[in-house]
C-alpha cells in the first residue's frame, strides 16, 4: 500500500471564504494557471503529484471541495451549482487571467 500523497515543502495554503464555505485552497508554481478539481470527497492533496510535475512550467491550484478535507460547508445535500460556484470563486479570486481547469470524477463535472 502505498503513502498518502502530501505536497511538497513549496505549496501555499490560503482560505478562501464564498457562497457560504471556507475552502482551503493549495497553490505553487510559475507560468499560466492550471486549476484541478478533486472528485468526490478527495483534497487536493490527491493533486500532489500533478503539482510536483508541473510546478516550474504551472501556476497549480486546488482546494478541497465541500465536504473534504479542511473546508468547511453547509451539510449537504449540494448541488452542481453549488460546486460551480466554488470552482468560479477560486478562479475569480486567485488566478491572473484565463485558466486551464482539469477535473477528476465529480471534479470533472464541474469543468
Amino acid at each position: 500500500m502505498g503513502a498518502f500523497p502530501s505536497f511538497g515543502p513549496g505549496v501555499e495554503f490560503h482560505n478562501l471564504t464564498a457562497n457560504g464555505v471556507t475552502m482551503r485552497v493549495a497553490i505553487e508554481g510559475q507560468g499560466p494557471d492550471i486549476v484541478f478539481i478533486p472528485g468526490g470527497d478527495t483534497t487536493a492533496e490527491g493533486y500532489s503529484q500533478q503539482f510536483a510535475r508541473l510546478i516550474d512550467s504551472f501556476r497549480c491550484i486546488s482546494y478541497d471541495p465541500r465536504g473534504a478535507g479542511a473546508t468547511t460547508s453547509p451539510p449537504a445535500p449540494w448541488t452542481m451549482a453549488d460546486y460551480a460556484r466554488d470552482c468560479a470563486a477560486v478562479i475569480d479570486a486567485f488566478c491572473d487571467g484565463p485558466a486551464i481547469v482539469c477535473g477528476l470524477s465529480l471534479g470533472g463535472l464541474v469543468t
